[in-house]
């Protein structure tokens, strides 16, 4: 893969794939069914993400990096329409993310997709990573950070090819990058 970054050409995706296959670390259970949750950055009820994916987040890496980590659970689902994401800190989110920080959620379908997520905003567009440049597309998004991260993105019709997968990339849940614009985590 870097190969292909050298040369400033996208990456295949099927570099993307592990050649050794194996349940990914953290992971408790598979989506069981249609979830429709409100995107309000807290737990409305019990039972609006009962039926999503779930990771334990806290599986993920090693036990040094432990301390420093700010993120504790990830759940997906969907529905018929739309793909959800909640997102859940070690503690209230909200307090511990300042305007300026983002979230990123990193996605790989046909292509590479980025959502880059802060406070001060609660919708925008997905973008796509094109030439080594995330250029935004016309995919409007949802997402509310108070105690939780919960985000939405509509998915577009008949958009899924027969027999294709849609993966997560969760490389640095575990560690915060500082830049300028404050700090940056990639989910």
């Amino acid at each position: 893969m870097n190969v292909y970054r050298l040369l400033g050409i996208d990456t295949p995706i099927e570099l993307l794939e592990a050649i050794k296959k194996k349940s990914p670390a953290g992971l408790v259970r598979e989506p069981a069914g249609f979830i429709d949750p409100e995107i309000n950055g807290k737990i409305s009820d019990y039972f609006e993400w009962l039926a999503a994916g779930l990771y334990d987040l806290t599986r993920q890496g090693s036990a040094m990096h432990s301390s420093d980590r700010m993120l504790q659970s990830f759940y997906y689902g969907y529905n018929k329409s739309h793909l959800f994401f909640r997102i859940d800190g070690t503690q209230e989110l909200s307090r511990m993310l300042r305007e300026i920080d983002v979230l990123n959620l990193h996605l790989i379908y046909d292509r590479e997709y980025r959502l880059p997520l802060q406070m001060r905003n609660d919708e925008g567009l997905l973008q796509v990573r094109e030439n080594n440049v995330w250029v935004p597309t016309n995919g409007h998004c949802r997402w509310k950070i108070a105690k939780t991260c919960e985000v939405c993105i509509r998915l577009r019709p008949s958009s899924r090819p027969p027999r294709a997968s849609c993966s997560l990339r969760l490389p640095w849940c575990a560690t915060t990058r500082r830049s300028a614009a404050g700090r940056r985590m990639h989910l």
